[in-house]
């Protein structure tokens, strides 16, 4: 039995293998950024570390996505949100704003789409969570994301 996931630490992406009997003697394994903790259910806990003063981004799923990803966040107060998505060539591709978004989970569906509704190109996008306070304290997160159509 194998796990295998993207390794995100190079460009572009590659594919790494482990034999699942390596892992035995671990419960908590971490693949660039992303922890997985195996508990005693059949699926992996995920979870990711705190951005800067406890600001989180979320990890795209699916990544590599072909219909639509999901993109999480925790905000930790209320403020002033955007999360804005590029190619590669660091061209806008979409955006969403929110003036007044509370403290807490918050979530987006891309599907894949420009801001006019045009499919976009497969290939490796980034997406930017831009989140500043009431106190006027900025601060930024991004991501990479894989579309396969």
């Amino acid at each position: 039995i194998e796990i295998r996931h993207f390794d995100f630490s190079s460009f572009p992406f590659c594919f790494s293998s482990f034999p699942l009997s390596s892992f035995l003697s671990s419960s908590l394994l971490f693949f660039s950024s992303l922890l997985l903790f195996f508990s005693s259910s059949s699926y992996p806990i995920l979870s990711y570390p705190a951005g800067p003063a406890g600001l989180r981004l979320a990890p795209g799923y699916p990544n590599p996505f072909n219909g639509g990803a999901h993109l999480r966040a925790h905000l930790p107060g209320a403020g002033e949100l955007e999360l804005t998505i590029y190619d590669v060539l660091g061209r806008h591709v979409r955006r969403w704003r929110q003036d007044q978004a509370a403290a807490g989970p918050a979530s987006w569906f891309w599907d894949g789409t420009d801001a006019a509704g045009r499919a976009v190109a497969s290939g490796v996008y980034a997406y930017r969570l831009r989140y500043r306070d009431w106190g006027g304290t900025e601060r930024v997160l991004s991501r990479r994301l894989v579309l396969a159509r």
